[in-house]
């Protein structure tokens, strides 16, 4: 830390606060920050006083949204005094305004409108925020804002959404949280991402907002989008040329792609610079949202990133989308039958990770794991992720030769785990969630003492991670305890061994017995639970999954 520059550091120290979730939080961190020395004093300086926060907790409000009601106690948590006593006004570059709000957020609002005005000694002082963040909750009495009408408190919108975008000018940065379907937030943060329509680089919603129909956001560089299937609010209309990142959860299979046809013409739609696609569908009943009217091909010349998940019967972006021909990652979640659907679809091809979960629907047909090899074979490092419980898995049915992870819920028997593991020699992650040892037929023997002349041969694999669950249904599932000592003893680049329903005292001591001649076990992690007798483990419960492995 010593040799790096005063700017390397403040990026440094930056990125430890972006940990922490609340502004307050993040407060607190660099408070600790300061006390370390004086020149992380110096350089974290900046930090404390570039990000203002309110969060208003309030007993109840009026209608118009200015006024909080006397019989009300309203508790307030900001630092607002600080950054004012220390002359660092002009400093801020965020400001956060949170609030839990029966019935309506508008009084929270205000409030926070009033603290700000009151600490601005001067026109224009608050012209330097860039981001400013919204997190209005209905609170635990009023839920989806029952009896609340958008409609009663269209005035008090106005005038909340039209004093913060004239106090705060220069915001591209627009976070918006907490309304879920409360109809008065929804409405206001739509009218007031309307008013930064032109000027915004990033918005993030994650709840509907409602923006007027003619509102087109020109600039944005980054949109993280969420709906709710109880708010008939289509996609707010962007430019797809400028978009560099686009992230869209809960939205119908047949969304309209036509929010990005800025023009208003019909064809194909072109996002020249989006490098991240991220589509999570609404998995319920379809919406109605209007019809697509842009039956056109989606291109997406300079995509690297791609995930769709929560496909129900179809997947339209797949059908459509005209990808370039490799890219960085790729993941895919969808049932079995949508898999088979898209048999004769392309799919895209990866220089980095490809992976692919299959949900579960009870289907039967192993034949999608054909398609699944299908998919897979572009990838140079593959992932496959099976829930169906009821796709019966056989060795010879995973073909993809670049698995690097390799995760089954469906019941897998122990010769067919063993199958894989010498099949698929890339193999860093192997998790079933259902082993049984119906019929098992491999030799699960070792030698009765450890010796320099009884070391077993290990298996040519380079797993290095194994998590297990015993199927209790199965008649010879106490032979897990023989099979985890097989897998700590045949698989020496193993550093994490995960099991359910295994006892953690005879593998401790196997362990302990056999590391002399098998140094590898100094390094494995065990996370065994016996449900049985959960107390025997609890001393393990501090070790976690390894992060990292692909």
């Amino acid at each position: 830390m010593r040799g790096l520059p005063d700017d390397v550091l403040h990026l440094v120290l930056e990125q430890c606060l972006a940990y922490h979730y609340s502004a307050c939080g993040r407060l607190k961190a660099n408070l600790w920050l300061l006390a370390v020395c004086q020149r992380w004093r110096r350089v974290a300086l900046a930090a404390v006083y570039s990000e203002v926060f309110i969060n208003h907790d309030s007993g109840g409000g009026d209608d118009d949204g200015e006024n909080v009601h006397e019989n009300s106690r309203p508790q307030v948590a900001t630092n607002l005094d600080l950054v004012v006593s220390a002359g660092c006004v002009r400093m801020v570059k965020k400001v956060v305004v949170g609030g839990r709000h029966p019935p309506n957020p508008l009084p929270d609002v205000g409030a926070a409108i009033r603290l700000l005005r009151a600490a601005a000694t001067e026109e224009g002082e608050w012209d330097g925020v860039q981001a400013l963040e919204l997190s209005l909750d209905l609170g635990s009495n009023r839920f989806y804002g029952d009896g609340i009408s958008a409609a009663e408190h269209e005035d008090a919108i106005s005038q909340a959404s039209a004093a913060l975008a004239a106090m705060m000018p220069r915001v591209v940065r627009l976070i918006l949280g907490g309304a879920r379907r409360d109809p008065v937030t929804v409405a206001f943060y739509g009218r007031l991402a309307g008013l930064y329509a032109g000027r915004l680089r990033a918005l993030a919603a994650q709840c509907p907002i409602a923006v007027a129909p003619d509102c087109v956001f020109r600039r944005l560089c980054k949109a993280q989008l969420f709906h709710d299937s109880q708010i008939v609010h289509g996609l707010p209309r962007m430019d797809p040329g400028s978009l560099c990142k686009l992230v869209l959860h809960g939205w119908p299979t047949a969304h309209p792609w036509a929010a990005f046809g800025v023009d208003g013409s019909a064809g194909d739609v072109e996002f020249p610079a989006l490098r991240t696609l991220n589509v999570a569908y609404y998995t319920g009943d379809p919406l109605a949202l209007g019809q697509d009217a842009r039956p056109g091909r989606l291109r997406f010349p300079r995509l690297e990133r791609l995930s769709v998940q929560c496909m129900q019967d179809s997947c339209p972006l797949l059908e459509r989308a005209v990808l370039p021909a490799h890219m960085e990652d790729v993941a895919i979640e969808c049932p079995a039958p949508v898999l088979q659907a898209m048999s004769t679809t392309a799919f895209p091809a990866t220089t980095g990770r490809l992976k692919l979960v299959i949900r579960g629907q009870n289907h039967r047909d192993a034949g999608v794991l054909t398609v699944a090899n299908r998919f897979l074979a572009g990838a140079r490092r593959a992932v496959l992720d099976v829930q169906d419980q009821s796709l019966a898995v056989l060795p010879e049915t995973i073909a993809c030769t670049t698995l690097t992870r390799l995760v089954i819920k469906a019941p897998v028997g122990v010769d067919t785990m063993l199958a894989l593991i010498a099949r698929h020699t890339n193999l860093a992650m192997l998790g079933l969630w259902l082993v049984a040892f119906d019929g098992m037929q491999a030799d699960l023997s070792l030698p009765e003492a450890p010796g320099a002349g009884c070391v077993v041969e290990p298996l040519r694999t380079r797993i290095q991670a194994i998590s297990i669950n015993v199927n209790q249904r199965s008649p010879l599932w106490t032979t897990v305890v023989p099979l985890a000592k097989f897998l700590l003893l045949k698989v020496p680049t193993l550093t994490w061994l995960g099991a359910i329903h295994v006892p953690e005292k005879p593998i401790v001591e196997f362990v302990a017995a056999h590391s002399q001649w098998y140094p590898h076990l100094a390094g494995v992690q065990l996370k065994l639970n016996d449900s049985d007798n959960p107390l025997e483990n609890a001393s393990m419960s501090n070790v976690t999954r390894p992060s990292g492995i692909d």
